[in-house]
């Protein structure tokens, strides 16, 4: 067995504010069109991290329900990065661009669903510390017990 005594509820709130974090750097890079509740479906677990309450950094139920969500954006994000000129090419059609889609705004569709992708398989590890239980009384040092 692996040796997971590093993880405590300051971790796991440490875990929760870089996904937090990286919420927000990945709804700014990637282009418009994007769909933001692809991104930012992912705040509820990273916010049950940071919640100083054991019963929900604990809750099996929110990591069962993250996974559940990586697999719905994974399956999007993989979507619409493989069909990145359709999208565009709906999107020109119905009148959201201006312009016919470019090679670079393909590119710049494509590489937008891969960093959701990566943001979704990120989110997998923080969905995992949900599985392992901790307790506020284990983040007392040992200097502080004395």
């Amino acid at each position: 067995m692996a040796n997971l005594s590093f993880i405590n509820n300051n971790f796991k709130m440490i875990v929760g504010i870089l996904s937090i974090i990286l919420a927000i750097v990945v709804y700014f890079i990637t282009p418009p069109y994007i769909e933001f509740y692809l991104i930012f479906v992912f705040l509820i677990p990273a916010i049950a991290l940071i919640v100083p309450n054991d019963a929900i950094k604990n809750s099996r139920a929110i990591g069962a329900l993250t996974f559940i969500l990586v697999i719905i954006v994974a399956y999007f994000a993989i979507s619409g990065m493989l069909g990145a000129y359709d999208v565009l090419t709906n999107m020109y059609v119905n009148g959201l661009i201006n312009s016919t889609p470019s090679t670079s705004d393909i590119s710049a569709c494509s590489n937008g669903y891969l960093m959701v992708l990566i943001y979704a398989l990120f989110n997998i590890f923080c969905g995992a510390l949900f599985f392992k239980r901790t307790s506020s009384i284990d983040d007392v040092d040992d200097e502080d017990a004395f």
